[in-house]
């Protein structure tokens, strides 16, 4: 079991430092118990009731979207460049045709794009991969690497789309 307490805006605060007294004693000092252990903090509420519950899925699926879009906000806030190397890359897969999910921008798949496009021209195909790949790593990655997010390139490679959705407007 956890205690809780509750601040001015409704938020939680674990409390760890009760005693020997009553559960009653508790909950008459202000104290709220929440008895499954295995329920993240992060998922847990106090609800106007009076009680402290878990999130509901729709609640969870919310906020998850929430802190994503704090997030990546918080991410092109802080280096407002990797926004511009996004865009670049963005219009790089673009013009191929190629998808911004992990599998269409793998090195495999993207060079297949880039291979069939019509959109480029066959003697500047090799210096277009060539571009994507520096633009990538260059770009993409470094700039991630500023921000301090570990495994930079794993990260813009599993969350590209994600970095597209939330691309500030220009």
């Amino acid at each position: 079991m956890r205690w809780f307490m509750i601040d001015e805006h409704n938020n939680l605060i674990k409390y760890a430092g009760l005693g020997k007294k009553s559960i009653t004693y508790y909950i008459e000092q202000g104290y709220y118990p929440f008895e499954d252990d295995s329920v993240p903090e992060t998922y847990l509420i106090y609800d106007p009731d009076g009680f402290i519950r878990e999130l509901t899925s729709l609640e969870k699926k919310t906020k998850a979207l929430e802190d994503e879009y704090k997030l990546y906000t918080e991410m092109y806030t802080m280096n407002p460049d990797l926004a511009t190397r996004v865009r670049e890359y963005k219009y790089l897969l673009d013009v191929v045709d190629c998808k911004y999910d992990p599998v269409s921008i793998s090195v495999n798949n993207f060079t297949q794009k880039v291979l069939v496009s019509e959109n480029v021209a066959p003697d500047e195909k090799a210096a277009y991969f060539m571009r994507a790949q520096s633009l990538w790593l260059q770009g993409v990655v470094f700039n991630l690497s500023c921000l301090n997010i570990q495994n930079a390139d794993v990260f813009a490679w599993e969350n590209f789309s994600k970095l597209v959705n939330y691309l500030p407007t220009e």
